[in-house]
């Protein structure tokens, strides 16, 4: 297999960062749109019988509740700008991409990630939009369970060190290190470098690279 390609005989990885930021405008965007949505809810139930009542089941809610959703998404509001601001002083919402860049499939992929001058925040979150009263552009989160033998293990998050198992990466096929996003603490001198060892790499080590937006 592969006889006249000797670079292709054993698999070579590639390790990117990929910032996931909220899409503040679109989000903004959502939040005025609600928040009208809202105070038309109010204005209708301000001279209605039933303005004290609400009934759930059948999508009807109290007045009160309107104007407590309009306060969470005005809250939320706030918290994406908190959270903008950050971001731009270095706190990175990020996630890692392992990829493997050959023809050849590989399996038991340990990858240590390390992080100098700068650290890993796993507990961080970005923010997130309150849930609507009547449910309307709710998405189910039922998914049908994957039937390929992939698997993730091991995993371990510290402040400078980041760690999992892949049970398996086929050719030219990738996936992120761990699922949850973590944010990184960044300064003007902050490294991040891998070291990955597996079932046909002895040991293979490089700096992680930032995915551009055109690339994701």
């Amino acid at each position: 297999m592969h006889k006249n390609n000797p670079a292709a005989e054993k698999p070579h990885y590639w390790v990117m960062l990929k910032l996931s930021e909220p899409k503040y405008e679109a989000e903004r965007k959502f939040v005025e749109a609600e928040v009208a949505f809202a105070e038309r809810k109010i204005a209708e139930h301000h001279n209605s019988l039933f303005r004290d009542w609400s009934l759930p089941a059948l999508g009807f809610y109290h007045r009160d509740a309107w104007r407590k959703y309009a306060q969470d998404l005005e809250r939320y509001e706030r918290q994406l700008t908190k959270y903008q601001r950050a971001v731009d002083d270095g706190v990175l919402p990020v996630k890692f991409v392992v990829h493997n860049t050959t023809d050849m499939g590989d399996s038991r992929v340990n990858i240590e990630l390390q992080v100098k001058d700068g650290r890993i925040d796993e507990d961080r979150k970005a923010p997130e939009r309150p849930d609507r009263l009547d449910g309307r552009g709710k998405t189910s989160k039922f998914s049908w369970p994957s039937l390929n033998s992939f698997s993730r293990s091991r995993v371990k998050i510290t402040a400078h060190k980041l760690v999992a198992e892949f049970s398996d990466l086929g050719p030219n096929d990738g996936a992120v290190l761990v699922n949850q996003l973590v944010h990184l603490h960044t300064e003007p001198g902050t490294k991040l470098t891998y070291e990955i060892s597996s079932q046909n790499v002895a040991r293979e080590t490089g700096e992680v690279e930032l995915q551009d937006e055109e690339q994701a």
